[in-house]
């Protein structure tokens, strides 16, 4: 691991390992503490594992964004030290009243093993996701639907006869007829 570590790093992290003595570091954990005490100090580290145990749900904001939210303050910090079962609970007591029902539906959320909350959560993001990918589809069939319908209530015969467009075939047999039955006297 410490051989390819530098192959993750870009940037500045990248020349504060160039600039680092020869043999000042000799194994992985102390690469690994030399850079979070570079990268990520103690105070910030303590600040965001308050801002975690002190989780709350915003008030515009979805279970799933709220499970969202709290996972990437868990990912910006690293080494937390949080078990699942934590999080859980952390998550749980942080949401409204309304939200813990919706995940209580199914039983008391905090009697399933924490492995299955987190399935849960998970579930409840691809449920969203699928959920919102759908009302979008829907409202885009309902725009393509009035687009067709405003087409072929605006074209008339005069706009077919000034145009310049080449039609198909069976249009091309639909004109003529129109045409013809105009032509007559």
């Amino acid at each position: 691991m410490l051989r390819t570590f530098s192959f993750s790093l870009s940037r500045e992290s990248k020349t504060w390992l160039n600039k680092l003595n020869e043999g000042t570091i000799t194994s992985w954990n102390e690469m690994r503490e030399a850079f979070i005490s570079r990268y990520f100090s103690p105070a910030k580290f303590k600040r965001i594992l308050n801002e975690i145990h002190s989780f709350y749900q915003l008030g515009n904001e979805t279970l799933v964004e709220a499970w969202i939210r709290l996972k990437e303050m868990l990912r910006t910090c690293y080494g937390h030290g949080l078990t699942k079962v934590m999080i859980v609970h952390i998550f749980y007591h942080g949401l409204d009243g309304p939200t813990q029902g919706i995940l209580d539906a199914g039983g008391i959320f905090l009697y399933n093993t924490p492995n299955d909350a987190f399935q849960i959560l998970e579930d409840k993001k691809f449920e969203d996701l699928v959920t919102k990918i759908d009302s979008e589809l829907l409202i885009i069939r309902k725009e393509i639907k009035e687009m067709r319908d405003s087409r072929r209530d605006n074209h008339t015969l005069d706009d077919y006869l000034m145009d310049d467009m080449p039609m198909c075939e069976p249009h091309e047999q639909l004109m003529s007829k129109d045409i013809t039955r105009i032509s007559r006297p």
